[in-house]
C-alpha cells in the first residue's frame, strides 16, 4: 500500500515542558518536531493494521487495561 501524502494539520493540546522537551531532542537528532511525530504516527498505524490483520488485540486495547 503506498500513501499518496495530501496535506491535513493536526491541533493537539500537550504541556508547554513537554513540547519543549521534544523540539530538544529532535534539534539535537536534526530534525524537526512535525517529522517526529509524523513518524510515530506511521509507526503506529503501521503496527495497528499489522495487529488487525493478524487478529489481535490492538495497542489501544493492552494499554487500558
Amino acid at each position: 500500500m503506498v500513501l499518496v501524502m495530501t496535506e491535513s494539520t493536526l491541533t493537539i493540546r500537550i504541556p508547554l515542558e513537554l513540547k519543549q522537551a521534544a523540539e530538544s531532542i529532535a534539534r539535537e537528532r536534526d530534525t524537526t518536531l512535525s517529522q517526529q511525530i509524523r513518524a510515530f504516527l506511521r509507526d503506529y498505524v503501521s503496527k495497528e493494521r499489522q495487529i488487525s490483520l493478524l487478529g489481535g488485540e490492538s495497542l489501544r486495547t493492552k494499554s487500558r487495561k
